[in-house]
């Protein structure tokens, strides 16, 4: 922040001069190569086979796999495996029996003669428990027919990951029970595989439940959400298309979290179409994360927004319908525009892009507010006048005007002025003073360093 950087002046109507560098973090959660191409084998309307389906993958720069099968495909594991070395997919879950019987020990030798090492993926059922005497009874049992497999994939160096298919097993609390029971029994290597698609009634609770569950996170299924969308036609939707996708990448990229992300098609769709739909609404969804243009939502090739059931009102008598203004594909989708994290940096004056003046931040609250003090103060020193711009901060720097025609860099920890810069006033109305109404931030690009924006002059 202490550099001193060349001042660039447009006084026709705006001054620019460098700030501070904001670095954000571009992690790489969401890249290509942490993706796994889910519920394809089955799940094909071309019903593409070994080759094809590896093939395909190759061509859409999809690098891992996770298998799900049915019994007529199990002779063809062995050409499943032999396809994907081929063409460079790796192998990183597979479909796995509940229970160490015959077809998962054939399972198990066939993972051993390729030499692949991939995640075991094992669900459950179960009606909810009345009780904690039968929750326990229920935790034990469970333990106990997960405690073979997950022994002897020890023995290959395969770690085993619950997956959420409803029912009791589906809880992720009760998943998290099961994995500290194994735990006292000294097994560890059985963690979580998470489904959105199998998540709509973990929406209100998923940042409590995704900080629980983080420690065991083998893998993210990845499912374009709207809230109970498994009530309304909308279970298994392409990425983009859900109007709760973006709060939920987000908080998944936010928790720190590294992958391994799973796209699934899990439909009648052709498999490759519904991948595609899944990849463009990724790529549309990080670019808003990361507060790039990102244009309109993409139009699926594979999905089609089913009409919205007609709603009754409560307590009302008769037949009695409420009919939208505007059907599913009249309606302009949310762009992500403002996005949430704009409501915690303070880089424009009055507060982000919609100057509305609000700010996320939490350490100052109701409770506290009575009891701030004065920190520190500033003081120019270089004259009196009339000031209406409200500050702005970048990276624990304040940048203001001063009432002398100064734009001063101020530690905003402090109050030590930084650096000051004199602008040329261009004419002498009050309202010509300069950064009269406020300056805003903006971090550059690949060809031009960050600037400090204000007005200055007849503008």
């Amino acid at each position: 922040m202490s550099r001193r950087l060349p001042i660039l002046a447009l006084f026709f109507g705006l001054v620019a001069c460098n700030a501070a560098s904001v670095a954000f973090p571009r992690p790489e959660l969401f890249a290509k190569d942490n993706l796994v191409a889910w519920c394809i084998v089955p799940f094909d309307a071309k019903k593409r086979g070994p080759e094809e389906r590896a093939a395909m993958l190759e061509k859409m720069g999809i690098k891992r796999l996770a298998y799900d099968y049915r019994k007529e495909h199990i002779p063809t594991f062995d050409a499943e495996l032999d396809a994907l070395k081929r063409h460079g997919i790796e192998l990183t879950a597979w479909w796995f029996p509940g229970s160490l019987n015959e077809e998962a020990r054939m399972t198990l030798d066939l993972f051993k003669r390729h030499g692949v090492n991939p995640q075991l993926w094992i669900t459950g059922g179960g009606a909810a428990t009345k009780d904690a005497a039968e929750q326990s009874a229920r935790v034990e049992s469970e333990a106990a027919r997960i405690r073979p497999v997950a022994e002897e994939a020890a023995k290959l160096g395969l770690k085993v990951a619950l997956y959420n298919h409803g029912n009791w097993f589906g809880e992720p609390e009760n998943q998290l029970a099961i994995i500290e029971r194994l735990q006292r029994d000294g097994v560890t290597n059985v963690g979580i595989v998470y489904n959105q698609h199998h998540g709509h009634e973990h929406l209100d609770r998923f940042p409590v439940l995704l900080e629980k569950m983080k420690p065991h996170l083998l893998a993210v299924n990845l499912n374009g959400m709207f809230r109970d969308g498994d009530k309304l036609g909308r279970k298994i939707v392409p990425l983009g298309q859900g109007d709760l996708d973006l709060q939920l990448l987000r908080l998944i990229r936010e928790s720190g979290w590294q992958g391994p992300i799973g796209l699934l098609n899990h439909t009648d769709e052709d498999a490759e179409a519904r991948l595609l739909d899944n990849l463009d609404g990724l790529l549309w969804l990080t670019a808003l994360l990361d507060g790039k243009p990102a244009g309109p939502a993409p139009m699926p090739r594979s999905w089609k927004a089913p009409a919205w059931p007609a709603a009754k009102p409560e307590g009302a008598l008769g037949d009695v319908q409420i009919i939208p203004a505007a059907n599913s594909d009249e309606l302009t989708r949310a762009n992500g525009w403002p996005a949430p994290e704009s409501f915690r940096r303070w880089d424009r004056s009055l507060g982000g892009p919609t100057s509305n003046r609000f700010s996320a931040l939490t350490q100052i609250d109701k409770k506290n507010v009575a009891k701030l003090e004065v920190a520190w103060t500033y003081r120019a020193g270089d004259g009196t006048g009339n000031i209406q711009c409200n500050p702005i901060i970048v990276d624990g720097v304040m940048f203001a005007p001063t009432p002398g025609g100064h734009v001063v860099a101020v530690d905003a920890s402090d109050g030590q002025e930084r650096w000051r810069f004199k602008v040329e006033r261009q004419g002498n109305r009050l309202e010509d003073a300069v950064a009269r109404r406020g300056l805003l931030y903006w971090p550059g690009d690949a060809q031009n360093a960050d600037r400090v924006i204000f007005g200055s002059g007849n503008w």
